[in-house]
């Protein structure tokens, strides 16, 4: 027969093992959410990788590491048996009066611009730092991107005219982050960060439609492929082109599956 001191010996006893089992289990959660941040919790989903928070920063990885613009340049024309230039890079900043007077004209507040003459993009530091703090690292980088590719048309030998010029850099930007995402610098949404940037553009007689400029985008990104992304010109504007076919040699590749909204878009 069982007493009552025992009943309630063996309640407590029972109680604690739940208890020391809810425990457990309760630690063991722990662990694995602590697991989970340190490997997930420092890479933001639609940041560069890793993470950039300034303007220099984005700078950086555009300019100088692997996966960024100037690498995926560097290759190509690496792969086209042609001498690559980089252009070269200068800041300014309008917010505190530190201006230019460059052989193409004054710098502008809230811009950035190739300059042909003397090979060189000007950058805005404070605009720059701006779209990081508004829409995300790659919004900066894509505008970076996009100023390379003026450059490389000059180095590719084609002409400029309005708004082709610009569409043409908007569709090389797109191939240069396709790269960006081949190789895994570029990752989440960071493809989109730029892409609403070049949307929200209003219309204007030398830079076309917002809509048009991301469409340009898209098609770089999708095709791959130089002389794809030249059709933003007009022919004579071609001519002067140093080669007939000016072709990338990742032209196969698929590219990753989401990054891009329009990725089944066949070009403006």
């Amino acid at each position: 027969m069982t007493t009552t001191t025992d009943t309630i010996q063996n309640t407590e006893t029972i109680e604690r093992r739940r208890t020391a089992g809810r425990l457990v289990r309760f630690l063991a959660a722990a662990v694995v959410a602590a697991t989970l941040a340190l490997a997930f919790g420092t890479q933001p989903s639609g940041a560069i990788n890793p993470n950039q928070t300034s303007a220099q920063g984005v700078l950086t990885v555009q300019a100088s590491w692997y996966g960024g613009v100037n690498d995926f340049w560097a290759r190509q024309f690496a792969s086209w048996g042609w001498r690559y230039t980089p252009p070269a890079l200068s800041w300014y900043n309008a917010a505190t009066g530190w201006m230019y007077q460059t052989p193409c004209g004054a710098t502008m507040a809230n811009n950035g611009f190739y300059c042909s003459t003397n090979h060189r993009i000007y950058l805005d530091a404070n605009y720059m730092q701006a779209l990081i703090n508004s829409r995300g690292d790659y919004a900066a980088a894509g505008f970076i991107a996009h100023e390379y590719g003026h450059a490389i048309a000059r180095l590719i030998g084609y002409g400029y005219s309005n708004p082709g010029g610009e569409y043409l850099a908007d569709c090389l930007a797109g191939m240069s982050t396709r790269w960006g995402y081949l190789t895994g610098r570029m990752v989440g949404s960071d493809y989109n960060e730029f892409r609403g940037w070049l949307s929200s553009r209003a219309t204007s007689a030398t830079h076309g439609t917002g809509a048009n400029r991301a469409a340009w985008f898209d098609f770089g990104y999708s095709q791959y492929n130089v002389n794809q992304c030249a059709r933003a010109l007009p022919s004579s504007a071609r001519s002067a082109a140093k080669a007939a076919s000016v072709t990338s040699p990742q032209t196969g590749l698929r590219g990753p599956g989401q990054p891009a909204p329009q990725m089944g878009y066949r070009g403006p």
